[in-house]
């Protein structure tokens, strides 16, 4: 689309054409502020986006403070991403004010790389509109720092809109006067020689315009009265009062908006091509910006629905939240790197689990068969080995049926949120606890993090949904659905960092309470922390005995420490070792000093 703008050719108004209801006619002179053609269905998509993307309802606000008509602005690019067949409007067929919303559009249009933005936006209208506002942005900043608009430029198309809406309700007011019937205007008989000096005053006035008309073709002729007596002796009444004002002010608003219409034609040929680059580099940076907005939401795991899917217009607004927080990026970055660690990981262990025989059965797994139906397995007994083919291909040989452990639990993650976590340590360790809740959603086990910080309540988030329609505790559902990731609580975890002090027993007593009933009940519980804190005897004991009671195991993440500089001595280590079953000392943070963890939850 770097090369020609096509034009429309011009319509005749009517249904369909620029003046019909088919079309977006809102100029008082019956001219559009669509400066790109387009339909009700491309119209109706950008409406319903605008109405529930709050980027969208931004980005139309801050253009409004530039620019008189945003909305039709914000459309038209909207449908320069979107449509297939482009067309822009020739200007004589637009209104004065958006004379420069053209130029801006044909900008975008002359970009050398949209054609490669437009084959990932084209009739997607999700994905047209998560490249709007960064469009946006390019064009405000340029008009202010390249193009230096002026705030006198601005108030001149603030004044042509205005005039054009102005110039609407008259022509409006004037078609309903002519239609109004005269008698209504005539005064009562009470009122007649009151009104008689008024009317003769504005008499010759009103002649002008409405008076007879000389034979010999002048208007303003007062003529000989001797063709029509009854009209050489009317008096100019309300209606032909009120219809000469109005007559004055729309041959007056028409003369200023042509003046303007020239200003603005002025205006838009002052924008160069310093614009159009500037411009153009934005529209070559929205491809891979809209890939790694794809890449980031994917590693974070938020957007995964009950099949790994949800709308496109609900991760159109994810993408926008996690582009608005570097944060968010870097942390994206690091779940991401984690998770191909942990997967690994856990696709390398060897399942060791015990197992019992339970009954007997049928089917045809041959390394449970019972001995009695090996017999059939030589085929030297053509009929016995026969009959153990069938029944193989039926599943209907007697073979052990064997239990084996419980699936494993879910889990609990609590991430120290004090002020000295703040930084890499607080994105290492939720990184990790979003690994972590990966690895759960892929099981179909729950996962509930806590976020703890001395003078500060508690935070507690669970990080996904309820499963399909299983009703086993630990079992996939019937359709073989995963558990879904509540997108918004995860963000919220990812964001929340009180950044208080160290306190360890409010998170151990509730991650204990959570392992011992309820919904989490048999889960394991995961401590992440880069400092210490004193646990009570009490707690510690009522630990250990709920650990026998409920088979839970506590592992502990001491985050950023160095064993060899003394901290495995010291009273932080100590504590984690008192409640804790094993305790990992990290002093490389990075994925790869987890790998153990990552296989044994």
């Amino acid at each position: 689309m770097a090369g020609r703008i096509p034009t429309s050719p011009a319509a005749p108004s009517g249904p369909g054409g620029p003046g019909g209801p088919g079309d977006d006619n809102d100029g008082g002179d019956h001219r559009q502020r669509h400066t790109v053609v387009s339909d009700g269905y491309d119209r109706d998509a950008f409406a319903h986006l605008l109405a529930t993307q709050h980027s969208l309802a931004t980005s139309s606000e801050r253009l409004g403070r530039l620019l008189p008509h945003a909305e039709p602005l914000l459309c038209d690019l909207f449908c320069v991403l979107f449509k297939l067949n482009l067309e822009l409007r020739p200007a004589d067929e637009l209104s004065a004010g958006v004379i420069i919303n053209r130029r801006l559009v044909e900008g975008v249009m002359r970009a050398p790389d949209i054609g490669v933005l437009r084959r990932r936006t084209e009739l997607n209208a999700e994905m047209s509109a998560a490249a709007l506002p960064g469009l946006v942005d390019r064009i405000i900043s340029a008009l202010r720092r390249e193009f230096h608009v002026s705030a006198e430029d601005l108030l001149q198309a603030a004044e042509v809109a205005h005039d054009e809406e102005t110039l609407a309700a008259r022509e409006e007011e004037y078609d309903h006067l002519e239609g109004m019937d005269p008698a209504l205007f005539e005064p009562a008989d009470a009122d007649v020689d009151a009104d008689v000096d008024n009317a003769d005053a504005e008499a010759e006035r009103a002649d002008v315009t409405y008076g007879d008309v000389d034979p010999n073709g002048d208007p303003n002729s007062e003529g000989d009265g001797e063709g029509d007596p009854a009209a050489s002796s009317r008096k100019p009444n309300e209606k032909d009062r009120a219809a000469a004002s109005l007559a004055r002010d729309i041959d007056e608003l028409k003369e200023r908006i042509d003046a303007g219409r020239a200003e603005q034609a002025r205006l838009a040929e002052r924008i160069t091509g310093d614009f159009d680059q500037s411009v153009g580099l934005k529209v070559g940076s929205l491809p891979k910006t809209l890939d790694d907005t794809g890449d980031m939401l994917r590693s974070m795991g938020v957007g995964q629905g009950g099949e790994g899917r949800v709308g496109a217009a609900r991760r159109l607004e994810l993408g926008e939240r996690l582009l608005r927080s570097r944060k968010l990026q870097l942390l994206a970055k690091l779940v991401g790197a984690f998770r191909e660690v942990a997967f690994e990981a856990r696709r390398r262990r060897i399942a060791r689990s015990p197992q019992e025989m339970h009954a007997v059965s049928m089917g045809r797994d041959l390394a449970r068969l019972l001995p009695s139906e090996l017999m059939g397995l030589p085929n030297h007994r053509r009929a016995l080995h026969r009959d153990f083919m069938r029944r193989l291909v039926e599943g209907q040989l007697l073979e052990y049926e064997l239990h084996g452990a419980a699936a494993r639990g879910p889990m609990v993650v609590c991430v120290d949120g004090s002020g000295s976590m703040q930084g890499s340590k607080e994105l290492w360790a939720k990184a990790v606890a979003l690994t972590l809740m990966e690895i759960a959603r892929r099981e179909n086990r729950r996962c509930l993090a806590i976020v703890f910080s001395a003078g500060h309540q508690l935070f507690e988030v669970e990080l996904l949904g309820k499963r399909g329609s299983g009703d086993g505790r630990h079992r996939t559902s019937r359709t073989g659905q995963r558990q879904r990731v509540l997108d918004e609580r995860v963000l919220e975890f990812a964001e929340y960092f009180p950044g208080g002090g160290t306190e360890f027993e409010p998170p151990l007593s509730r991650a204990l309470a959570a392992v011992s009933e309820g919904r989490y009940r048999g889960g394991d519980i995961v401590f992440i922390t880069d400092g210490f804190a004193h646990v009570g005897e009490d707690l510690v004991r009522k630990i250990d005995d709920e650990r026998k009671r409920h088979r839970f195991r506590i592992r502990g993440i001491a985050v950023d420490v160095n064993p060899a500089a003394g901290y495995g001595a010291g009273q932080g280590m100590d504590t984690l070792r008192r409640i804790c079953d094993d305790v990992r000392a990290v002093a490389d943070l990075t994925a790869d000093s987890l790998t153990d963890l990552f296989a044994a939850v």
